[in-house]
């Protein structure tokens, strides 16, 4: 079945790598995949103060890709700023969520809407869900809108920062973000089979989709015979440990399971754990059985 080409506009929060993180590879994965479709593809960037435009461009020369970029204009805070952002608050209470609020700032919008107007796309696709502002912009000007879940935002919060006054107030936030997320898509793409039935819940007539992670297939490899004499590897990583739950599924490794393995069956099983930011109490476990190996490119 062949599939006729489309003018997409990818937009990102922050530019993704190849070599970081799984969001990141989902990312830029994604839009190489719709490229190797056939489609004509632009990805538009909106950089934090820690990435330099130049570097970015540089970048998406050598893997072929047509990227824009545009810096987020809340890198310093201003009173001029801050009533700015009341204004819109006033007007749209979902800009409570700071994520969404800068997707949703009056110069991003304007650049937004250049791109649309310049790129002239059939179909826009969002890389979070917290990018809700720019769907406003496309359905304003009819133009179909994917939207692409990374998680839903509100559970994430609370499984991440736990449950305080302050994070009530940003999960109501997030919450209401995730409706209009959902309202303004044509689609909408989860990520798990559970977070598609949240969906489905919270809108019946938005369709939802899911999409395993898009960088997944390009690490695959055949398999291979596994060593029959001790010890076994076992590799444990995650992006960065300063991540509360990359952080707890380490600790249990560490302090739970692998010394239960090492009181039933020593020297049978060696860990190797890979990922920079450790902390000191649990790298302070380093044994002959688990091997700290940092952060590896």
């Amino acid at each position: 079945m062949s599939i006729s080409p489309n003018r997409i506009l990818i937009f990102t929060p922050v530019f993704p790598k190849m070599h970081k993180g799984a969001s990141e590879q989902d990312e830029i994965y994604g839009a190489l995949q719709l490229q190797a479709l056939g489609h004509q593809v632009r990805l538009v960037a909106i950089l934090p103060m820690y990435q330099i435009p130049e570097e970015i461009m540089s970048y998406a020369q050598t893997i072929h890709l047509n990227v824009v970029v545009c810096p987020y204009p809340l890198q310093r805070f201003s009173i001029q700023e801050l009533f700015t952002r009341l204004r819109s608050i006033a007007s749209q209470p979902g800009l409570t969520d700071g994520s969404a609020y800068q997707h949703g700032h009056p110069d991003v919008k304007r650049f937004v809407s250049t791109q649309i107007e310049t790129f002239a796309p059939d179909i826009i696709w969002l890389d979070n869900n917290f990018l809700w502002p720019i769907a406003e912009i496309a359905k304003k000007k009819s133009i179909p809108v994917i939207t692409r879940s990374q998680n839903f935002e509100p559970q994430h919060l609370l499984d991440e920062s736990g449950l305080s006054l302050t994070n009530s107030v940003r999960y109501l936030s997030k919450y209401f973000g995730e409706i209009k997320a959902l309202n303004l898509s044509t689609i909408m793409v989860a990520i798990t089979p559970r977070e598609q039935e949240i969906y489905k819940h919270l809108s019946p007539n938005t369709p939802v989709e899911i999409l395993p992670l898009r960088g997944l297939p390009y690490h695959l490899r055949p398999p291979h015979r596994v060593n029959d004499h001790p010890p076994l590897n076992i590799f444990f990583w995650g992006s960065t440990y300063n991540v509360p739950h990359n952080r707890a599924a380490l600790s249990f490794v560490v302090k739970e399971i692998a010394p239960h393995l090492r009181s039933q069956a020593p020297h049978q099983f060696r860990w190797h754990i890979i990922g920079g930011k450790v902390p000191k109490g649990i790298a302070y476990h380093q044994s002959d059985d688990i091997v700290f190996h940092g952060y590896v490119e």
